[in-house]
């Protein structure tokens, strides 16, 4: 009941989009921030550089994959609205304290983020090819 009435107020408000569809890449890459949950979408997130906040279960810790641990710790975490709401209002005033740690975080969970991966997986077929 609260989760329709939160839905229904915000589908009101101006500035905010809900994006309820299964291909979120166009809301994803036009992000000012990000507020996510436990899903894939957590590394993607990271990908397009705005603030993130992780939203987890305060009666749960879910165990992350060490590949993306450093990534995932390096998001602000929340568990309660007034985490969601006063992450907000910091991206709002351009507060982003976790900037350089995610970055770094990323680069060395997802080191081959640089756009030459089409180049490697070739430069490994001619490889291959001449051995």
């Amino acid at each position: 009941r609260l989760a329709e009435k939160l839905m229904s107020t915000l589908e009101n408000v101006e500035n905010v989009y809900i994006d309820t569809k299964d291909d979120y890449r166009f809301s994803l890459t036009n992000a000012d921030f990000i507020i996510v949950d436990r899903s894939a979408v957590m590394v993607e997130a990271a990908a397009v550089g705005v603030p993130v906040l992780y939203m987890m279960n305060s009666n749960f810790e879910e165990p992350i994959t060490e590949a993306i641990a450093p990534l995932i710790n390096s998001y602000e975490k929340g568990s309660t609205c007034a985490d969601m709401i006063e992450f907000t209002e910091a991206c709002m005033r351009g507060d982003d304290q976790n900037r350089y740690i995610r970055e770094e975080s990323f680069r060395e969970c997802i080191p081959f983020f640089d756009g030459h991966c089409g180049e490697r997986i070739k430069e490994d077929i001619v490889r291959g090819i001449v051995e």
